[in-house]
């Protein structure tokens, strides 16, 4: 990976940008997810036995909240490495350039699952709108090979 790295001649800058705004974005992503699941506005109250809103969790719950918070933890990853290639050669070689930078992919590991799901809405509606405007080309010909017929 180093090899990698230095053939690509990427400053100390570039490489700090690589490493640390996915695990800036991973922490971001985190937050949110615990935002998302605790509710901060109220201090939890035991319920029965002296257990958190009385139940523990069975092992099978435990295993889908951990896969839900590592895909959390892994899209927070990706954006940030993607943020990253952005600033790659454009930063300052200076911590106040770079703590900006790690400030806002922290920001934007939390607005990850927020990106994700416009992004996914904005693809749905571009091909809805494409395949109805397909559709409407193909009713069109049809009419014109039937009229052409008659």
């Amino acid at each position: 990976m180093e090899a990698l790295l230095s053939a690509l001649n990427l400053s100390i800058t570039d490489k700090a940008l690589l490493i640390f705004s996915p695990i800036c974005a991973m922490l971001g992503s985190l937050v949110h997810a615990i935002i998302s699941e605790i509710d901060l506005s109220k201090f939890p109250k035991p319920g029965k036995n002296g257990k958190i809103n009385g139940s523990l969790r069975t092992p099978l719950e435990l295993l889908l909240v951990f896969k839900w918070l590592f895909s959390r933890l892994i899209v927070g990853a990706i954006i940030g490495f993607v943020f990253s290639l952005y600033f790659i050669g454009i930063i300052k070689e200076d911590t106040t350039s770079l703590s900006r930078v790690f400030g806002f992919a922290v920001l934007v590991g939390y607005s990850a699952p927020k990106l994700w799901n416009s992004q996914e809405k904005f693809v749905i509606g571009y091909i809805d709108t494409k395949m109805k405007d397909i559709e409407s080309l193909i009713n069109k010909k049809i009419e014109n090979a039937e009229s052409n017929e008659g």
